[in-house]
């Protein structure tokens, strides 16, 4: 069992998002996501969550609003995944680069990710 972190950085209506295209052999390839992943031994979600969103963007997170918990038997064909799900709405900081993808705000209004961050 793996257990992971998946987060929506959300603000005015809008909310970041990850197109996963830079880090080879990703599961995700090709794929917009959220920020997240895996939890370090000992790291708590909120911790992992904490990590995560600063080495995916630059952002540091303020407040976390946990939304859930979704399983996903067999995910990788080898495990069962439980991911935590949280909304961020105060973060802080510069969004930079990510390893994983190239980041793009997602509009409600326009209904797929527009602009680049």
């Amino acid at each position: 069992m793996k257990l992971a972190t998946l987060c929506y950085l959300r603000r005015d209506g809008h909310t970041l998002m990850l197109y996963r295209n830079k880090k080879p052999g990703d599961y995700h390839q090709g794929k917009w996501n959220g920020l997240g992943g895996k939890l370090r031994p000992g790291e708590s979600p909120e911790e992992c969550l904490r990590r995560e969103v600063f080495e995916e963007s630059g952002l540091t997170v303020e407040a976390a609003t946990l939304r859930g918990l979704i399983t996903f038997p067999n995910f990788d064909g080898i495990d069962d995944w439980y991911c935590f799900v949280y909304t961020v709405e105060q973060f802080s900081g510069e969004l930079g680069e990510s390893p994983e993808g190239d980041p793009a705000v997602y509009s409600q209004d326009a209904g797929s990710p527009t602009a680049s961050c």
